[in-house]
């Protein structure tokens, strides 16, 4: 059996009421996924567990609350305080074209507009603009490059392939100047 890939979708923040139930902080731009879920997986000291979903529901603007088969009481419950929230890559939401999962861009390689490689993408950061994809360079080290049009020419995810423009090298500039 193939070992599954799987996706964070929320946080557990803490036990709501008396019969078990998790408050989960969504990490998803649709938290209405959670209305559906027949199940999930949630990570644990022996790894990522599956539990089935008995109920869901929205919790006022930033909250879903989820029931889970086998969790009765808020004790329990309050056990998976910090614990991720989880589903299979493969039932992920359809992205549009042009938007991308984050979690897919790391390990990306990353090219400039000549076809060379120049490193590979190791995370990504997000502070209230766009988000800057953290690249480490072929010797060492890591640049930040701003995810829009102006430096990411192209990317192909299935590829695991990033190209940037011409601009890209100003950044690089810019850093060795610090």
């Amino acid at each position: 059996m193939e070992a599954l890939e799987y996706q964070v979708i929320g946080k557990v923040v803490g036990a709501h009421g008396i019969c078990g139930e998790l408050k989960v902080f969504p990490l998803t731009s649709w938290p209405d996924r959670y209305l559906s879920l027949e199940s999930c997986y949630i990570d644990g000291p022996s790894g990522i567990e599956e539990f089935p979903v008995e109920d869901s529901r929205l919790h006022g603007k930033k909250f879903v609350l989820l029931k889970l088969a086998g969790l009765d009481d808020r004790t329990a419950a309050e056990g998976f305080k910090g614990r991720m929230v989880h589903i299979p890559k493969s039932e992920r939401m359809e992205v549009e074209e042009g938007t991308y999962y984050l979690d897919d861009m790391i390990g990306c390689r990353v090219f400039d507009d000549n076809d060379k490689e120049l490193g590979t993408v190791v995370d990504f950061n997000e502070y209230g603009g766009a988000g800057l994809l953290v690249v480490k360079l072929k010797k060492g080290k890591k640049i930040d490059i701003p995810f829009v049009d102006q430096y990411v020419a192209q990317v192909t995810v299935d590829e695991q392939k990033i190209v940037l423009t011409g601009m890209w090298q100003g950044l690089l500039r810019m850093e060795e100047a610090r």
